[in-house]
C-alpha cells in the first residue's frame, strides 16, 4: 500500500473523525462544512477504502454523489485506489457500472450513485459517504429514503454551502441541527486558510502583483483574528480577482472563513449593494461585526405574565392598570435583548444618571409613574404560523439613544403572536407598530383587547385631538406599502448609520437580499429584515423623539385632519400640511 500524504485539511477531517466515533458509541455521525477544492473527498473515499479492506466481516460501501460526472470521478479514485493497493485481490466491476466488488475473504462492495429520492434503498449499507449534499435536487426525499438502509452505519455528510433555501436548505438545516448539539451528529467546519495549498510565496511572481497595495481594512481584520500570513492574502486577493470577477462576495460564499459566511448564498443584483450603499455597511463576517458593534445579546429568554389579563366575555382586558411582565432567562427562548427597559421614575431620583436599576424594574411601573427617557418604538411583522413557513419578527427601538435593544423572532399563530406583542410593548413601554393588512390585523385585535390603544401604533395618533376608537381597527396598525418603498427606508438607515442595530443575524439576512427578476426586493423568508424595513419607515414618519422629557412631543402649528395624514420623511414624519418649523419640531415648547 502507497501511502497518501495529507493536507492540513484532510489532516482535521481524520481528527474529527476519531472524535465524532469515539461519541457516539463507535457509530460514526460526521458532518463536514467546507470550502471548495480541499479534497475532502479524497480523504473520506480513502479512509472508507481502508476500512473496508481491512475490516472483518462483509460490507458495502455507499458513496451518493450530486450528479453523475462527480459519480464518475469518485469512481475512478476507488479504482485508482485498489491498483495501488499492493497484494489487494483483484475487484470483479459489477455489470451495473460504478461499483467495485471484492471478493472473499475481502468480501466487500464500493458502490458510487447519484442521489435521487430512491438511491442505496436496496441496500443494507455500513457505510455511508455523502458527498455535496447541498446541491441535492431531492436531498431530504434521498435521506429519507436511505433512514433504513443506513440506521446502523457508518456515515459522513460532507458539502460546500448552497444558501439556507432551496437546494441548499437541507444541509442547511442538518449542520443547524449538529452545531445545536440536538440531533447526535459532530460538526466540523473548515475554513479555506486551514489548505495549507492556498497560500502564494513572495518569491512568486502573483506576490508582487497583488500585494502593490497596503492591507484593507477587512485585511487587517483576517490577519489579527487568524494569524494570516501575507502569502495567504495574497493567494485571497488573487483568487477574488482571478476566479471571481472581483466580487468579495461571490469568494466569501465559496470559499468562507466562518460558517456564517458560508450560508450567504447570494444571487442576482444585491439590493444593499451598489446605488450608494458601501459594502462595509453590510458586511456580516464576524471581524465586520466589531466595526458596527454587533454582538450576541447578553441576555435571552421569554416574557410572562406577574400579573395577568382578566377577561371579560369579549375576550377584552379588565384589569389593563395593574398588568405586570417580567423577563425569565431562558437559552432557548426567542426574546433577545441587548438593553433591557430603562425608566425614569417620576419624582424619584434615581443613581447611574436617572437609570432604574434592575429591583425597579423587575417590580414593573404603569405608564402614569413614569416619565419616559428611552423613547421606545417597535415594529412587528407578522406570519401565519404554520411549519416550515416565515417566522414572525419584532425589533425595539430605543429612539433617543438611536439603536436596536431587542429583537423576538419565533414561530407561533397570529393570536399568541398578538399576546407576546402586548407583554413586549408594556415591558418596553413601547408603542408598536403591526403590519397589516394580512396576519397582523389578527395581531393588533389581541393586542388592543388586552392592553388597548396606547402602546399600539396608528397614524391618527399624530394629529392633535384625534381620538381612535380601539374598535376601528382598520385605523390601528401600520399599512404595508410598495416593497421598494420599504428597502428605501432601511437603505437610508444604512448609508446613514441611522441607528445601531448589534444583530449578527439580522445582518445575515440584510446582506443576502437581491432583487428578483421584476425588479422587486425578495423579502421572502427575510423576516428579521422585513420588520427592520417596516421600523425604518416608521421611524422616518413619527415624530422627532427629542430631549429626555418628551415622548411622542409634536409641534402644536399645524391643522388637524379627518383623515390619515400623508407624510414625508424629510420632515421627520411630520404631516404635510404642518405649516411650523420641522427643524424643531418634537421639542418641548418654552414659555
Amino acid at each position: 500500500m502507497i501511502p497518501l500524504s495529507l493536507t492540513s485539511a484532510q489532516v482535521r477531517i481524520y481528527e474529527a473523525w476519531d472524535v465524532a466515533k469515539g461519541q457516539n458509541d463507535g457509530l460514526l455521525r460526521l458532518i463536514i462544512l467546507k470550502c471548495r477544492r480541499i479534497r475532502a473527498s479524497t480523504a473520506i473515499a480513502a479512509r472508507s477504502y481502508e476500512e473496508g479492506m481491512r475490516g472483518s466481516k462483509s460490507g458495502q460501501a455507499l458513496t451518493l454523489c450530486s450528479d453523475a460526472e462527480v459519480r464518475t470521478t469518485l469512481d475512478a479514485m476507488l479504482r485508482r485506489f485498489s491498483s495501488l493497493w499492493r497484494g489487494c485481490p483483484a475487484p470483479a466491476y459489477s455489470r451495473r457500472g460504478y461499483e467495485l466488488v471484492f471478493p472473499p475473504p475481502v468480501d466487500y462492495r464500493f458502490t458510487a450513485e447519484v442521489a435521487d429520492a430512491y438511491a442505496g434503498t436496496s441496500y443494507t449499507v455500513h457505510f455511508l459517504h455523502a458527498t455535496e449534499v447541498a446541491k441535492w435536487t431531492l436531498a431530504s426525499e434521498t435521506a429519507g429514503s436511505l433512514a433504513l438502509a443506513t440506521r446502523m452505519a457508518d456515515q459522513v455528510w460532507e458539502s460546500t454551502a448552497n444558501g439556507q433555501v432551496g437546494h441548499g436548505q437541507f444541509f442547511f438545516e442538518l449542520w443547524q441541527r449538529a452545531q445545536s448539539g440536538d440531533s447526535g451528529w459532530y460538526p466540523l467546519f473548515i475554513p479555506w486558510f486551514e489548505h495549507d495549498e492556498y497560500t502564494i510565496p513572495e518569491t512568486d511572481s502573483r506576490f508582487a502583483r497583488v500585494m502593490d497595495a497596503s492591507l484593507e481594512t477587512e485585511e487587517r481584520g483576517l490577519q489579527t483574528a487568524y494569524g494570516l500570513t501575507y502569502g495567504q492574502i495574497a493567494w485571497r486577493r488573487w483568487t477574488i480577482l482571478e476566479e471571481f470577477g472581483g466580487d468579495v462576495d461571490w469568494f466569501r460564499q465559496e470559499l468562507p472563513s466562518d460558517q456564517d459566511e458560508a450560508f450567504l448564498r447570494v444571487e442576482g443584483r444585491r439590493v444593499f449593494a451598489g446605488e450608494g450603499v458601501p459594502m462595509s455597511k453590510c458586511r456580516t463576517h464576524r471581524l465586520w461585526a466589531e466595526q458596527h458593534n454587533m454582538e450576541q445579546p447578553p441576555r435571552v429568554g421569554r416574557l410572562e405574565w406577574e400579573v395577568p389579563p382578566r377577561l371579560d366575555m369579549h375576550g377584552t382586558c379588565e384589569n389593563r392598570g395593574q398588568l405586570k411582565v417580567r423577563f425569565v432567562e431562558d437559552g432557548g427562548g426567542c426574546l433577545r435583548v441587548w438593553w433591557p427597559p430603562q425608566h425614569v421614575i417620576r419624582g424619584t431620583p434615581l443613581p447611574d444618571a436617572g437609570v432604574a436599576t434592575q429591583e425597579q424594574l423587575e417590580r414593573g411601573w404603569s405608564t402614569s409613574e413614569m416619565s419616559i427617557e428611552h423613547h421606545y418604538m417597535g415594529t412587528s411583522d407578522a406570519a401565519k404560523g404554520v411549519q416550515g413557513g416565515d417566522k414572525n419578527s419584532a425589533v425595539i427601538l430605543d429612539r433617543y439613544y438611536r439603536r436596536v435593544v431587542a429583537e423576538w423572532h419565533e414561530l407561533c399563530a397570529p393570536a399568541f403572536w398578538g399576546e407576546y406583542m402586548a407583554m413586549l410593548a408594556l415591558w418596553y413601554q413601547a408603542e408598536i407598530a403591526v403590519e397589516i393588512p394580512g396576519q397582523g390585523e389578527e395581531v393588533i385585535t389581541k393586542m388592543l383587547q388586552l392592553i388597548g390603544g396606547n402602546c399600539v401604533w396608528a397614524y391618527h395618533k399624530l394629529v392633535p385631538g384625534r381620538q381612535v376608537s380601539e374598535l376601528e381597527y382598520g385605523r390601528w396598525g401600520w399599512r404595508a406599502g410598495d416593497r421598494r418603498q420599504r428597502v428605501s427606508a432601511l437603505q437610508e438607515v444604512i448609508i446613514t448609520d441611522g441607528w445601531r442595530d448589534p444583530s449578527v443575524e439580522a445582518w445575515a439576512e440584510i446582506m443576502a437580499i437581491t432583487y428578483n427578476p421584476t425588479g422587486f426586493p425578495e423579502l421572502t423568508g427575510r423576516d428579521r429584515t422585513a420588520a427592520r424595513c417596516i421600523l425604518a419607515d416608521v421611524d422616518r414618519r413619527a415624530p422627532v423623539a427629542a430631549g429626555r422629557e418628551s415622548h411622542l412631543v409634536v409641534g402644536r402649528d399645524y391643522a388637524p385632519v379627518d383623515d390619515e395624514p400623508k407624510m414625508d420623511w424629510r420632515t421627520a414624519g411630520l404631516p404635510q400640511n404642518y405649516k411650523g418649523d420641522w427643524r424643531t419640531a418634537g421639542l418641548t415648547r418654552r414659555g
